[in-house]
């Protein structure tokens, strides 16, 4: 009898441990990808592109923000992006979340954020600064991390669009 209340206690501490570490890990993680600069103005645009690389549906938040202006922010929640999708758009066009103030024309931080489960792949992030006028760009790539939300995007929640 002693050996099977071991066994028994043995058996209900492993699937305790199993359901608590199921209550535990993660449904979704955050990626998350930091462009350090963009401009608008004088002739200049950036060019977004979010290429969806990533094995699932995301719905991508993009921000942008002059942090040495005063924390000057603007956001939008893009529509989803099917995996393989593309989304492309210069900053100047997006019609930004109403109550947003775009630090346009001007230098600005570009985030771009999505929730995906944890076994996803990232997605990719380009921007381009291009001038009509000279014919001039720059281009930079970027890939999407595993992070905690930056709080940055706290405020971007109530708005949607394309």
């Amino acid at each position: 009898m002693r050996k099977y209340r071991r066994s028994i206690v043995l058996l209900f501490g492993v699937a305790l441990i199993f359901t608590i570490f199921g209550a535990v890990t993660p449904s979704s993680a955050w990626q998350q990808v930091e462009i350090p600069y963009a401009y608008v103005g004088d002739g200049w645009d950036t060019v977004i592109i979010i290429s969806n690389i990533s094995n699932q549906a995301i719905t991508p938040y993009l921000l942008i923000a002059n942090l040495n202006d005063g924390s000057n922010f603007a956001c939008i929640i893009l529509d989803e992006l099917a995996a393989g999708e593309i989304y492309v758009n210069t900053f100047g066009a997006i019609s930004w979340c109403p109550g947003g103030s775009p630090p346009i024309p001007g230098v600005f931080q570009v985030y771009v954020g999505a929730d995906l489960n944890p076994s996803a792949r990232p997605f990719g992030v380009a921007v381009a600064i291009n001038n009509a006028s000279f014919g001039g760009f720059g281009f930079q790539q970027y890939k999407s991390e595993s992070t905690t939300a930056s709080n940055i995007f706290i405020g971007c929640g109530t708005c949607a669009g394309s």
